[in-house]
């Protein structure tokens, strides 16, 4: 059974960035996950809704992070580059580089392309060995840009890092997701 996620992502998009409400965007996340429903739904979306309440929120503390990633695990959701990504950046934030590097090796133990600005420049600043498979050239692509876009880089499926109203294009999030979300929360009442 394969449900679209992509509604639950347009909610938490919502929440955390529009809102700016982080810890509210990781309840709705959990309650989503604790329910009985979700047994069998698959992330069929671009967007991986735990990396959505992952990346850079450190107003989570580590029962939460965890709570989340054994809700990916109970739920058969794969760690992702995007989960791996922003576990290492938080571990590195919290200065404990033993886990920063241990989610890192995840990452090239996948395969992963690492095309993302702030985890090369992680692996740049501790020294760590590229991927086998890495591209070199995107090193010079990232010392062409802006430092302030480079700090700015949010975690996009597949390549390129930074998109400029945040983390999709801009017509994913429209006025007629949030109807449709409305919509569905009617029908689940």
């Amino acid at each position: 059974l394969s449900h679209d996620t992509g509604i639950l992502n347009v909610f938490i998009y919502h929440i955390r960035f529009e809102i700016g409400n982080f810890k509210l965007a990781f309840e709705i996340l959990n309650d989503f996950y604790k329910q009985k429903f979700p047994v069998g739904i698959r992330n069929t979306a671009t967007k991986c809704p735990f990396s959505l309440v992952l990346y850079k929120n450190y107003e989570l503390d580590e029962s939460q992070v965890s709570n989340l990633l054994d809700l990916m695990h109970r739920n058969g959701i794969p760690l992702n580059f995007q989960v791996c990504t922003s576990m290492v950046i938080r571990y590195l934030k919290l200065n404990n580089h033993d886990e920063a590097h241990s989610w890192y090796q995840r990452i090239i133990h996948a395969h992963f392309t690492v095309k993302h600005t702030l985890l090369v420049q992680a692996i740049q600043e501790n020294g760590w060995e590229f991927p086998p498979d890495f591209d070199m050239a995107y090193l010079d692509e990232i010392s062409k840009r802006s430092p302030e876009s480079n700090k700015n880089a949010y975690l996009v499926e597949g390549g390129d890092d930074f998109i400029d109203s945040g983390i999709q294009d801009e017509d994913s999030y429209d006025e007629n997701s949030l109807l449709e979300l409305v919509d569905l929360i009617k029908h689940i009442n």
